[in-house]
């Protein structure tokens, strides 16, 4: 101890840090590995299952359900949506979900989007989202998750991007749009397959574009999945809203394919060092 304390007094360690130690060596001289441990026996002396069950059967007697409904109470009271977020948001993050897919990264479960190709969101938001930055003036880029769009222009407006792969079986690509009417546009980007990650389309909907459909008209952001085929007549209906052609004549799309291959080498060389686990 007296070592312990001479690191104290040297600066070597913190105050909190000499508190937990002091501790362990209390719960050792106890007979306790952990503190849970000892509260579980103390709590199971005094009659209950645990130490949680004797929390719980404290709280329900100030009108709670449990440690869980107090927590989430209080968590709202302050304006957070629940207590996990409020942790979460109070350690510098986003929320619960930025917190929770963080630690899915540092315990390998899963590889963190840009990392892994097979990951659903890897087209959209990895490859698919900065093509955008080439063709709009674009004034903000909303995190990862923002429901309903992903940027916001100068024009005031929302878009939301979706890119896709052919489907070869169906021989389309299908967009799922969740009929959300959040977004002013949806710009949906068509590629060959994940591997080549060939550009060949670009198309540009206004959310109320209708669409014809056995049904009539129905508005696109009405639509839960849109699809468009890989054949001349599906292709011209719709090509007043292709931007591919507006963007190779500018130039544009060298510099889009250009991008798309760097991320590609990126990709490659993180992939030959970490084994690719689906998302």
């Amino acid at each position: 101890m007296s070592e312990l304390y001479d690191k104290l007094k040297s600066g070597e360690i913190t105050p909190a840090q000499y508190q937990k130690e002091m501790r362990k060596e209390q719960l050792k001289n106890l007979g306790f590995e952990r503190e849970i441990d000892w509260r579980n026996a103390k709590a199971i002396d005094e009659g209950f299952e645990s130490h949680m069950d004797k929390v719980n059967k404290r709280l329900q007697k100030q009108g709670y359900n449990g440690l869980a409904d107090k927590q989430k109470q209080d968590a709202q009271k302050q304006g957070y949506k629940s207590h996990p977020d409020k942790i979460a948001i109070q350690n510098g993050l986003s929320g619960n979900t930025e917190y929770v897919r963080n630690k899915r990264h540092e315990q390998g479960i899963n590889k963190p989007m840009n990392e892994n190709p097979e990951c659903s969101a890897y087209l959209g938001c990895y490859i698919g989202e900065p093509i955008l930055e080439y063709i709009y003036n674009i004034i903000e880029r909303k995190q990862y998750g923002n429901i309903g769009y992903d940027y916001l222009c100068n024009k005031n407006y929302k878009i939301d991007v979706k890119a896709v792969c052919l489907d070869t079986t169906k021989n389309r690509w299908e967009y799922h749009i969740y009929k959300n009417k959040v977004a002013d546009y949806f710009l949906l980007l068509a590629f060959d397959n994940r591997h080549d990650l060939n550009l060949l389309h670009v198309w540009l909907f206004k959310g109320t574009t209708k669409i014809k459909n056995q049904m009539g008209n129905e508005k696109l952001n009405n639509k839960a999945s849109f699809s468009i085929m890989n054949i001349t007549r599906s292709l011209c209906d719709f090509y007043d809203y292709e931007k591919t052609y507006e963007l190779e004549h500018s130039g544009k799309m060298d510099t889009i394919k250009q991008r798309i291959e760097e991320i590609k080498i990126t990709q490659t060389e993180v992939l030959n060092s970490i084994v690719c686990i689906m998302c």
